[in-house]
């Protein structure tokens, strides 16, 4: 079997790359030039360099492959056109080459987004037929490019997945939080009482797999969870106990980190960077709960997390004393 992974030299990408290479795929990967292919060097993989922005550098990719596993996207931009141009036309590029080049392609994954969906409420987690109500520009377009798969839903079998907020190795936010709380001083978003969904990355890896297989997925959407709910002071709690850091440690509530971000902001706008924390996330953070009920994909695909929150945190940690992170 072969595959093609867009995005595959990111956090989640490249996870999927060791994975499918485990189960004896043949891993292509469409990478754009002078990407950072530092996860990839050690995996027996095929590069083709190409752009989703870009249809004419798409059709080589496509060609050939049994499972297309779409992860590239614009995640932070300081404009619409940005996360337009990537998360919306861009998959609509891609699918398009699919339809014109490979229309026998068993599966063509979406990685779509927990923000397509927007926020939850604070008891209820939102499942898969819920409405969507996106509330920012990466949601929106992300949104959009579920929308264009599902118009190909004709010609071209498909699954959209909704990952939630995913940790792991190389994870780069989780890592600054590491970071921070390393320093034994502790963010706390509004009273760290909101809550989230997670999923460990190996366990959203094999959840996409088993999605891409399943006969039952072709034009379902699914949230991949580990299953359970955790308030953010839950989370810093764990990370804390795992550092070996929970005594002396020094709270940094919400407005004080509001001066911090705000230099973040400053830096990022005079390098062209994009910042991993924003003030309008910050606030976003305060006020919201980020539910998602991954019942569904239990149901139909027979997905059964595997890694609790502090073993997950724990083997995250571990890999980054091992092996940096910059």
């Amino acid at each position: 079997m072969r595959a093609l992974i867009t995005g595959a030299n990111g956090f989640i990408g490249s996870h999927l790359a060791a994975f499918l290479i485990d189960q004896g795929f043949t891993v292509r990967c469409l990478v754009r030039q002078g990407s950072d292919l530092r996860w990839l060097k050690a995996l027996d993989v095929q590069f083709v360099f190409g752009d989703i922005r870009n249809r004419e550098t798409l059709t080589q990719a496509v060609t050939g492959v049994d499972y297309v596993f779409h992860l590239a996207a614009v995640i932070r931009a300081h404009d619409w056109q940005t996360y337009n141009e990537t998360n919306h036309m861009g998959t609509k590029n891609l699918i398009e080459k699919c339809a014109e080049h490979n229309p026998q392609v068993k599966r063509f994954v979406y990685i779509s987004s927990i923000s397509a969906a927007g926020c939850s409420g604070a008891v209820k987690p939102l499942r898969e037929e819920d409405e969507c109500r996106p509330n920012n520009d990466y949601g929106k377009t992300k949104l959009l490019g579920e929308e264009v798969v599902r118009s190909f839903s004709h010609a071209i079998p498909s699954v959209i997945i909704r990952p939630p907020n995913v940790y792991g190795p190389r994870e780069k936010e989780f890592y600054s939080i590491v970071s921070v709380i390393e320093k034994r001083i502790k963010p706390l978003f509004g009273n760290g009482e909101k809550q989230t969904t997670l999923c460990y990355v190996d366990d959203l890896v094999r959840g996409m797999f088993l999605a891409a297989r399943s006969e039952k997925s072709i034009g379902e959407t699914y949230y991949i969870t580990d299953g359970s709910t955790y308030s953010y002071k839950e989370i810093t709690d764990e990370i804390a106990k795992a550092l070996g850091v929970s005594n002396f440690i020094v709270p940094l509530h919400h407005y004080a980190l509001i001066p911090i971000v705000s230099l973040m902001q400053l830096y990022t706008r005079i390098s062209h960077s994009a910042s991993f924390l924003t003030l309008s996330r910050l606030d976003h953070l305060r006020k919201n709960y980020f539910l998602y009920s991954g019942e569904k994909a239990v149901r139909e695909l027979g997905f059964r997390p595997t890694m609790s929150l502090c073993d997950g945190i724990r083997r995250s940690i571990v890999w980054y004393r091992e092996n940096g992170m910059k």
